[in-house]
């Protein structure tokens, strides 16, 4: 059970298959979190480039397990860089944003992102000022981001190869 906290969550949440709960209690895996000061042996996702080191330290030494989708050099963290494939619980909204500012921002305005906790699907916009090698899309060592993750599965194409244009591929008008 992983954390509501914020679209960075739910992106995790949607790419582990796994639920969503807002008791801390009863979760497990906690993504990106900055009030750490009782957190001791759970999991903790980091999906984000900017996430503190002193906040990974403290998490190390309260016995948690650090896993980072983007590149940490830190002996306490386990590097899993997100695996592209096909998710069709992230759909292409239909909209084109021009700015992103933080994840807050986009989660609270139900014109650019809408997410259903009936049937855990997100809706999510393209956003045309982040690209390929864009910090906060991929890591120096091509890594996605939470943000970069979410995008290639809209059809925004920041890695190249077999996963591109996946909005079209989730329309059924092509076939993968």
């Amino acid at each position: 059970m992983i954390y509501l906290e914020g679209l960075e969550s739910v992106i995790e949440c949607i790419y582990l298959n796994d639920e969503l709960d807002n008791r801390v209690s009863s979760c497990n895996v906690f993504v990106n979190p900055m009030n750490i000061k009782y957190l001791t042996g759970k999991t903790v996702v980091i999906n984000v480039s900017d996430y503190p080191r002193e906040l990974i330290d403290e998490l190390v030494k309260n016995g948690c397990k650090v896993i980072s989708r983007v590149y940490i050099d830190h002996p306490g963290v386990e590097v899993k860089p997100y695996i592209l494939r096909i998710n069709p619980n992230i759909i292409w909204n239909g909209r084109v944003l021009e700015d992103f500012d933080n994840f807050t921002d986009l989660l609270s305005s139900t014109n650019d992102c809408e997410f259903s906790i009936d049937d855990y699907v997100l809706y999510f916009p393209k956003i045309s000022s982040i690209s390929s090698g864009d910090s906060r899309a991929m890591d120096s060592y091509g890594n996605l981001t939470v943000i970069g993750w979410a995008l290639q599965q809209v059809g925004v194409n920041l890695v190249s190869g077999v996963f591109t244009d996946l909005d079209i591929v989730k329309t059924g008008k092509i076939m993968y």
